[in-house]
Formats: structure tokens, sequence, C-alpha cells
């Protein structure tokens, strides 16, 4: 398989692009003999920058270990987002990092299933998976073992985790070991808190246009924007889905289906991603249903788009997770593999679960839930 560079950089521009990057990775007031004397006596150091941006986070976490350069470079907030790129940039890297994550009804653990490798030693249909194994998040049980889970938001490199009883919020990356508890700020996350890590505050951004509390379970983050289901306050009152721009700081709202397309504007929806698209699906425990709703056009509501599904639920939720015409749902609190082009599905049996909850998908990452960007303070979200 081509490399990142391979696939979008022609050779000698290849070439200048990644000793510029070196270039700007050199840890302070080192030169490059002096780190190639350090135990690097071979290799250039734009090589060394290359080869070591493609190793998993948790391997690089250890090789800091390796030399004070090393170190250095594994926290420089410039290889930490060089890193993370390399998952939007090659197709091997994105399944490599990719990771599912979940949640147990009523537990205090954070689950991770590495589906994407796992799938690539089964045929198209997957009719030879056997039971899974998710590993258990060590690092969660150690930072909140009483508080039960209510919620995760999935970030790029991070969970937001929500914990009930008593209501704390912690952002937290797996791949590192780093949690951090956030301080006392909104009762939840909704449209007008926003946390920095500069400052390790919350502040109040208003809307200009008044909602009532989200009615959807969380937020959903596309684009650049977290996404809600709200109602608008006042005579014309109507649902809608509020968006607000991370860096813009602004309020956006994005219109629903329209209701001769047999969306139902009143019942209760759940907002998800669809393969990078906005979608809604109706969700009832005493009503059955066989469709669900895609923004094909992020922002275009004439582009909403009825799916129907040959299989019935009560609850489905989507994943974020697909391969090919496959996509991960978790349906009626069971993982299912549903194919889109043959309409048929398969579930999958993880060993030790019997339900799941709060199913997303996680990048493994090296950006530091202490400091934006790896280990420096300045950096801000």
């Amino acid at each position: 398989m081509l490399s990142a560079w391979e696939t979008f950089v022609p050779g000698t521009e290849k070439k200048k692009l990644r000793e510029k990057i070196a270039e700007e990775l050199l840890p302070e007031k080192m030169e490059e003999q002096q780190l190639m004397d350090a135990g690097n006596p071979v290799l250039p150091w734009d090589m060394i920058v290359e080869i070591l941006s493609w190793l998993p986070p948790k391997s690089l976490c250890r090789f800091t270990s390796v030399s004070k350069p090393w170190k250095s470079l594994v926290y420089n907030p410039n290889f930490v987002k060089f890193h993370f790129k390399k998952s939007s940039e090659n197709k091997d890297a994105f399944f490599r990092r990719r990771r599912v994550m979940f949640t147990m009804p009523d537990g205090n653990s954070i689950y991770s299933l590495n589906l994407g490798n796992l799938l690539l030693s089964y045929d198209e249909n997957y009719s030879d998976i056997g039971d899974l194994v998710a590993p258990e998040i060590d690092l969660v049980r150690t930072e909140f073992p009483c508080g039960r889970i209510e919620d995760l938001l999935y970030c790029e490199g991070f969970l937001l985790c929500e914990l009930g009883k008593p209501e704390q919020l912690y952002l937290v990356n797996p791949a590192t070991g780093e949690a951090k508890k956030l301080p006392e700020g909104p009762k939840y996350l909704d449209h007008k808190g926003v946390y920095s890590l500069k400052t390790d505050s919350w502040r109040v951004v208003k809307s200009p246009i008044q909602y009532n509390d989200a009615d959807t379970t969380h937020g959903v983050l596309l684009n650049g924007s977290v996404h809600w289901v709200m109602t608008k306050v006042g005579k014309e009152s109507s649902p809608v889905i509020v968006s607000f721009h991370l860096a813009e700081e602004e309020f956006r709202e994005i219109p629903l289906p329209l209701k001769g397309s047999g969306f139902i504007p009143n019942e209760y929806y759940v907002l998800g991603v669809f393969r990078y698209c906005l979608c809604l699906t109706r969700c009832d425990d005493f009503k059955i249903h066989d469709e669900f709703w895609v923004m094909k056009h992020y922002g275009i509501r004439q582009s909403w788009t009825n799916i129907k599904t040959s299989f019935r639920y009560s609850e489905l939720y989507h994943t974020s997770f697909w391969k090919d015409s496959h996509d991960l749902l978790l349906l009626d609190c069971q993982f299912v593999m549903y194919d889109f082009n043959k309409k048929s599905f398969r579930n999958l049996s993880v060993r030790e679960f019997l339900e799941f909850e709060n199913a997303g998908i996680y990048m493994e990452s090296l950006v530091s839930s202490n400091y934006y960007g790896g280990l420096d303070p300045e950096h801000e979200i």
C-alpha cells in the first residue's frame, strides 16, 4: 500500500516537505548531528520523523524513554498533529488506529473493540466471525471508579465522559493513558457552555435565539460543529437542529426533513452520523420502525433522504463505523453489521457482553488531555 506521501505528494516535493517538517520538529537548541550521535547514527532526522509518525500512540509513549530527543519529538505539538493527520491521509493508518468504544448499561467502564483490524481477516459477508474480545480501558476505572457513565461524546482523539451521581465531566485519551477532570460548569454540556484547555475554565457563549433543552441525549460532532435537536422558544415553537461551530463560535440552524417526506417532527429522534452525513433515527420503546433519514448534502434541507431498512426496531443508533457497504449499528442494544447493498445483517457477539450503550468511534492519538496539541500549556481548544 502506498504511503500518505506517495499518495498525495510527488517524489521530490515529498522529500522537501518531509525535510521541512523535520526541521520544524527539531527540539530547541539541538542540531541534527547531535541527534544522530544520541543513538541514531545512520538514519537522517527527517526519516526518523517519518517512520515514527506511522507507529501507534501507545508504542510512541513507550519510546519516550529511548532518549531526550525522541521524548521531545513525541511530545512536540507539531508532531502530534503530524501523527494524527496520518489517520485521515492513509487508509492503512486509519484502520489500524480506529476503535469502537462502548459502555454497558449501568456500567462505570469503557471498552475498546479493534473491529477494523479484525474485519480484514474475514470474507465480505463476515460470515465466519466468532465471539469478539473488547478489553476494558483500565484508566477509566482508576480515575472514576464510582460514577456511572451516562454519556460519551466522541471528539478527535478524545473521549468526553459524562458521569452521574456525582455529576462530573472527564476528558480522556485512552491511547496515552491520560484523563482530566473538568472543573464544575454547566449541568450538561449544552449549547452555552464552552470549555477551554488553556484556561481550564468554562465560559458562556450566548445564542441569538432561545431554545429549550436538547431533545437528543448528546451532541454530535461533524464538520467542526457540535449538533443537537432542540426546540425554539416562543409562538413559532418548532424542533430544529442547532449547530455550534467550535472554531468560529457561531450558532447555526439546520432544518429538519420536510413533513411531506414522512418525517413526523413531534416524535423523539436520535441525531447521529452516517458515513460523514448527519442522520436522524426515530426511537420509541413502544413503537416499531424501519427507516431513518440522512442529510446527503450538509445544510441543504432538500437533501434529506429517507432510507428503509430490512429489519424493524424500537431503538437504533449509528456508531459511525463502516467499511465498504457494511455499517455497524446498535440495534436494540445489540451490535449488528448491516449490508446496505444486500439489505442483510449479521449480529456481532462480544465475549462476556449482553448489551451495549454509548457506542462510537475513537481515533487513537497523541493529543494530551492536559494541554491541547501535546504538552504545551499555551495551546487551547
